[in-house]
């Protein structure tokens, strides 16, 4: 039978690691914040999403509303950052279901971020207290044409 002594100190062990199994958890995420702007303009409403570029920790997004972004829980290190947003309606909505069907409301898809455009899915090293501003811009072929 083990002694008193054996089983004390065998008890101290997981007390003194306790503290470096505290400090070892949650230190590995971030919260990141910035604007967003396309093609100059505050992005009115989109999303921002952070993907581990090495395939290790969680992914983290949000909103973006009125150019401004918050997101906790970013994993340290590299991470490729995609921005999205929606076509927003041109006019009024339509007045009912019926109507919606006859006359599908108009589309400015001139607000929809592309996930070619330019300083989209790079990839950023987020660190303890990071802001991240993008400017993006739109994706342009060979021939002028924006690419959507």
């Amino acid at each position: 039978m083990p002694n008193a002594k054996f089983l004390k100190n065998l008890m101290i062990i997981p007390l003194a690691l306790f503290p470096l199994i505290i400090l070892g958890c949650g230190g590995d995420s971030a919260s990141v914040s910035g604007t967003v702007t396309y093609k100059d303009v505050p992005v009115e409403k989109g999303n921002i999403a952070f993907y581990p570029a090495e395939g290790k920790g969680q992914s983290a997004g949000g909103e973006i509303i009125n150019g401004k972004y918050t997101v906790k829980g970013v994993t340290l290190g590299k991470n490729r950052v995609e921005i999205t947003s929606s076509a927003k309606m041109k006019g009024p909505p339509p007045s009912g279901m019926a109507d919606s069907i006859k006359n599908p409301p108009a589309l400015d898809l001139s607000t929809v971020i592309s996930t070619k455009a330019t300083g989209n899915n790079a990839i950023h090293e987020i660190t303890s207290s990071t802001t991240l501003d993008f400017a993006l811009k739109p994706a342009v072929a060979t021939d002028g044409k924006e690419i959507k």
